[in-house]
C-alpha cells in the first residue's frame, strides 16, 4: 500500500510540470466587430494605423479598419487613426501589404491548433479541467475528478501528454479511485503520415489494478488538422503489464487501434470531441481494453470553457470481483491556452 501511495504522488506530480511550462500561451485572438459579428484569428499587425491585420486560417488574411472595430480580445494598444475610412469592414491584405508586415506574438487557440510552417517555433497549447461535488442531508456523498492536456507542435515533431483523476465516494464507501497518465510522441514522415511511441499508467483501487502500464509503437495518418477541425487515426503494437492486488500479473503483447477527433461549430460557439483506444493481446483476444472520452466543450470566457463528458472503459477480462465497465458523467471548469 505504501509503494502504490509512493508511486501515485510521483506519477502525479510528474504529470502536473508541463502545466507550468504551457501556461504562458493564450487563446485565439477575437475581433468584435461594431455591427454584431465576431471574427477569430491570430493578430499578425496591431500597429498600422489603417486597420489590425489578422491571419483567419480560412486562406486569407484581413486588414480591418480601427473604425469597425468595437474590442479586442485580449486588448492590444490601439493606434491613432488615420483619415476616415470609407471601406468595409474586411479587406484582403494585398501581397505589398503582406511583404510590409512583422509578424505580432501569435497565439493559439486551445485544443485545434494548425501545426506550424517549417522554421516556426514550437506552438504549445492546452487545456486544465476541475469536477467537483459535495452531498450533505439525507445521503452524503464526495466526488472530485481533474484532468490535463498538454500538446508541443512543430513542423515535424508532436509531443502530447497529461492525465486525470477521479475519486467518488458515496456513504463512506469509495465508488471511484482511479489515476491516469500518459505521454505520446509522434514524427511526421510527410503532411499526414507520422510514426509515434506512447506510454500509459493506470490505477484503479475499486478494480483492484494496482498498476497497469501499456508502451506501444504505432503509425498515423492526420486526415485534418486545423483550427476548426482535427481527426486523426493511428495502429499498431503495444506491451502491456497489468499487476493485480488479487490476481496474477498479466503481460501481453496487443494489437491496438486509437481515433482523435473534435471540430469546432458555429464559429467556435462549441465544440465536440471524441477520443478512443481499442487493445487486443494476441494471444488473449477476449481480454481486450477499450478507453473512450465524448462530450462538448462550450467557451465561457476568454480562457474559460465548460465541459459536458462522458468516460467509458470496458475490461472484458477484469480482476475477480471487478466489474467489466465503468462509466463516469462529468461536468467540468477548465482553464485552455
Amino acid at each position: 500500500m505504501c509503494f502504490k501511495l509512493r508511486l501515485k504522488s510521483c506519477l502525479l506530480a510528474a504529470g502536473a510540470l508541463p502545466l507550468v511550462w504551457g501556461a504562458g500561451e493564450a487563446r485565439a485572438d477575437q475581433v468584435f466587430l461594431k455591427n454584431g459579428d465576431r471574427i477569430s484569428g491570430t493578430v499578425i499587425d496591431h500597429k498600422n494605423p489603417d486597420g489590425l491585420f489578422l491571419a483567419t486560417g480560412y486562406g486569407a488574411d484581413l486588414r480591418i479598419p480601427w473604425a469597425e472595430i468595437d474590442a479586442l480580445s485580449p486588448a492590444y494598444p490601439v493606434p491613432k487613426a488615420s483619415d476616415p475610412l470609407q471601406e468595409a469592414a474586411l479587406l484582403p491584405i494585398t501581397a505589398e501589404e503582406a511583404a510590409q508586415i512583422e509578424p505580432a506574438s501569435a497565439s493559439a487557440s486551445a485544443g485545434l491548433t494548425a501545426p506550424p510552417e517549417e522554421g516556426e517555433k514550437t506552438k504549445w497549447t492546452g487545456a486544465a479541467n476541475l469536477s467537483a461535488a459535495l452531498k450533505d442531508g439525507n445521503s452524503n456523498s464526495r466526488e472530485l475528478a481533474a484532468d490535463a492536456r498538454i500538446k508541443a507542435r512543430d513542423a515535424q515533431n508532436r509531443y502530447l501528454f497529461g492525465g486525470k483523476y477521479h475519486y467518488a465516494e458515496d456513504e463512506d464507501s469509495v465508488s471511484s479511485d482511479e489515476t491516469t497518465l500518459f505521454a505520446e510522441y509522434d514524427r511526421f514522415l510527410t503532411e499526414k503520415w507520422f510514426l509515434g511511441g506512447r506510454l500509459r499508467f493506470e490505477m484503479d483501487d475499486v478494480a483492484q489494478l494496482d498498476l497497469r502500464s501499456r508502451a506501444g509503437l504505432f503509425s498515423g495518418y492526420q486526415f485534418y488538422e486545423r483550427d476548426d477541425l482535427a481527426l486523426q487515426v493511428k495502429g499498431g503494437l503495444e506491451y502491456i503489464r497489468e499487476s493485480y492486488a488479487n490476481a496474477d500479473t498479466n503481460d501481453h503483447i496487443a494489437l491496438s487501434f486509437a481515433t482523435d477527433y473534435e471540430q469546432a461549430f458555429m464559429d467556435d460557439a462549441f465544440r465536440l470531441f471524441h477520443r478512443h483506444s481499442l487493445s487486443v493481446p494476441a494471444d488473449e483476444i477476449e481480454a481486450f481494453l477499450l478507453n473512450s472520452e465524448s462530450g462538448v466543450k462550450v467557451p465561457v470566457g476568454t480562457f474559460l470553457t465548460g465541459t459536458a463528458e462522458i468516460d467509458y472503459d470496458y475490461e472484458n477480462r477484469p480482476a475477480p470481483g471487478a466489474e467489466k465497465d465503468d462509466t463516469v458523467y462529468l461536468l467540468k471548469l477548465g482553464y485552455e491556452w
